[in-house]
């Protein structure tokens, strides 16, 4: 199944092709920044399906899937946004799927055999994910975008997700990046990894050195080769001892 991908956002379109690349018998065989460039670049690589984003400048996505279902042979149109209200404009303008960011690997999968056409073989295969030793939905990386570059930093190496305000940041290597994951999303991806430590933090749980208590009861977490003490809430002390005593739940 060929898939062309359209999004004004660099670390959208990065992450959308990383959740193809674990699909069998998908590939991105292109991207497109706006409306006006996917139209041209249907015409070249002749998708079967477009991943489309809505919000983008110039010509929106609801605008291009209408112009792109007047073609002779117009591909399957998967809507990809971040907003919810746009559901019933991007069926009426030909969407045959409509999903929310951040997008999940099972929930894009679905996707792709609901737009299927029974007619190819891609509609059997598609149900057979790569052969993966990782938990499901696992990403290998997160894309992140540092001083005007996009990096892929690897998850086993990340040491921390935190919330600040409307943002979540990651820590890696004495760094942090700003992501556009939520802390909620992270923790149902990566649950088998990280261990929620606060309403507002995601530890790795491999990292993880010691559990201290001071003097007025309260606990934090100390994660190897980070000289830095992170609070852990009530509620979640119970599991993190555990953790540290190698029970599993």
């Amino acid at each position: 199944m060929n898939i062309l991908i359209v999004d004004d956002e660099p670390l959208a379109r990065l992450r959308l092709s990383g959740l193809i690349e674990e699909l069998d018998n998908c590939q991105v065989v292109g991207d497109a920044v706006n409306g006006d460039d996917a139209i041209q670049k249907v015409q070249l690589h002749q998708p079967d399906v477009v991943l489309l984003d809505i919000e983008m400048p110039g010509k929106d996505g609801l605008e291009t899937a209408i112009l792109l279902r007047q073609q002779q042979n117009p591909p399957a149109i998967i809507f990809t946004t971040a907003y919810d209200e746009y559901a019933l404009q991007a069926f009426k303008s030909g969407g045959q799927a409509y999903l929310l960011k951040p997008i999940r690997l099972e929930e894009l999968k679905q996707a792709l055999l609901q737009v299927a056409k029974p007619n190819r073989a891609q509609l059997a295969q598609l149900s057979n994910k790569k052969p993966s030793s990782q938990p499901k939905d696992f990403r290998k990386f997160i894309a992140v975008n540092y001083r005007g570059a996009l990096i892929k930093i690897p998850v086993n190496e990340i040491h921390y997700f935190k919330a600040e305000q409307k943002y979540v940041l990651l820590y890696h290597l004495q760094k942090e990046y700003i992501i556009d994951d939520s802390l909620k999303s992270l923790e149902e991806e990566l649950s088998a990894f990280f261990v929620r430590i606060h309403r507002n933090a995601l530890v790795n749980k491999k990292l993880i050195s010691e559990l201290r208590r001071n003097r007025l009861g309260r606990y934090t977490v100390f994660l190897n080769s980070l000289e830095q003490e992170l609070p852990v809430s009530r509620v979640h002390i119970k599991e993190i001892k555990a953790l540290m005593k190698g029970i599993s739940h």
